[in-house]
């Protein structure tokens, strides 16, 4: 039986997913198994996710996945190629994973591999560092480099999907994987569009909805809509702002040394971060006043956020070491049956298992536990904020 690999964040779960995971078991076969490798409580965005981990995984069952399992935050919340590079080995440590189902804008997959393979190759990296020292972002120094050095002309680097589903083959091709990529057209409004009328609105603009409280059905599946407004009736609903002063707090009260640690810090991107942090009175505001044209605010958020944490640029520096199960249903138990035959990571169901680990994975595990203990803070209920709530979570069975 084929097993197709999807890499997620279903912050929050919509239609788009749920015709993602469909049409990649209609290209697979009826009983192709689906597993999902989803961001925990925080994402690549830089951002905490709406609802926690958990919901999104189980949400993410009973709409169609088999089972769903951990992004630790080390690669949760890291450059687009650290991200994909941990989703990817964490999906061939699995050893039942056959095949990598992505969305993509172009779903041009031949196009997106031969890009994949310039870059890989090391050929575009010196037109790469001469296009850095115009001034412009990495992403669209690599994007010109590209054009330059292929003549690929198509703006395939522009788009957040595409970006990614570059990474996913990239990493396919440096680890050494034999998984099969699979690209499926996104559906959607594109991302962070505020068009609120479309079929399948973006994700931000669907978190805005849900935070004021308001009605999305229709863009969310039903059994998910279900889930997310249990989860908001019970107060577990994530604003990022019931975390703004402990945030703001964390930053003022970093040194140097702590500042120059960050993930996503070069060329003096701290100082400029630090600066904004004593001047301004808002996490917008700070982000307002270090992000430049070089220095997107994808970036400055992650470094925030990643500073919060205490996660620093020497933290995750290869590969996960575990695999941490969210959520799974009766064919996700045959599949973690099979893992535990093939798997080249220990498979994590029971949280205080993660205690034994090696040190490296224990203190990875350990510290999205704290992580997770830093994300309850922004529960719209006090009364969910408790800590050690990683520790006692199993993962969710759907029946």
């Amino acid at each position: 039986m084929d097993t197709a690999g999807i890499v997620c964040e279903y912050n929050p779960f919509h239609r788009g997913h749920e015709y993602h995971i469909a049409e990649t078991r209609r290209r697979l076969g009826g009983d192709c198994g689906i597993v999902c490798v989803m961001s925990g409580n925080f994402v690549q965005r830089g951002d905490a996710a709406i609802f926690p981990k958990h919901a999104r995984a189980e949400a993410a069952v009973r709409c169609g996945a088999d089972l769903v399992i951990e992004l630790p935050v080390f690669w949760s919340m890291a450059t687009a190629e650290k991200f994909a590079a941990g989703a990817v080995s964490l999906l061939a440590a699995t050893g039942v994973v056959t095949h990598i189902s992505f969305g993509s804008e172009s779903a041009d997959l031949a196009l997106l591999d031969e890009i994949a393979g310039a870059l890989v190759s090391g050929m575009v990296d010196e037109q790469l560092r001469e296009e850095l020292k115009t001034g412009v972002s990495f992403a669209a120094a690599r994007e010109n480099a590209v054009k330059k050095f292929t003549g690929i002309l198509e703006p395939v680097l522009k788009s957040p999907n595409d970006i990614l589903a570059v990474e996913y083959l990239k990493a396919i091709k440096r680890q050494g994987h034999s998984i099969v990529p699979i690209a499926v057209r996104r559906r959607g409004a594109g991302h962070d569009s505020g068009d609120t009328f479309h079929e399948i609105p973006s994700a931000s603009t669907l978190r805005k909805i849900l935070l004021r409280g308001e009605n999305a059905t229709g863009t969310i599946p039903d059994t998910a809509a279900e889930i997310f407004a249990r989860e908001s009736k019970n107060g577990r609903i994530v604003d990022i702002s019931r975390m703004e002063s402990s945030i703001i707090y964390r930053l003022r009260t970093m040194g140097d040394t702590d500042y120059l640690a960050l993930p996503d810090n070069s060329e003096g991107l701290h100082n400029r971060l630090k600066k904004a942090a004593n001047a301004a009175v808002s996490l917008p505001e700070i982000i307002d006043m270090t992000k430049s044209k070089r220095y997107p605010a994808a970036r400055i958020r992650r470094m925030i956020m990643n500073a919060y944490l205490g996660v620093t640029k020497f933290d995750g520096k290869g590969l996960p070491e575990y695999i941490s199960i969210l959520a799974m249903n009766e064919t996700g138990m045959g599949i973690i049956a099979e893992m535990r035959e093939n798997a080249v990571l220990p498979v994590i169901t029971k949280p205080a298992s993660a205690r034994s680990l090696g040190s490296a994975a224990a203190r990875a595990y350990e510290k999205s536990a704290l992580a997770d203990d830093l994300y309850a803070l922004a529960f719209s209920d006090k009364r969910q904020r408790a800590g050690g709530q990683t520790w006692k979570k199993s993962p969710v069975i759907v029946k």
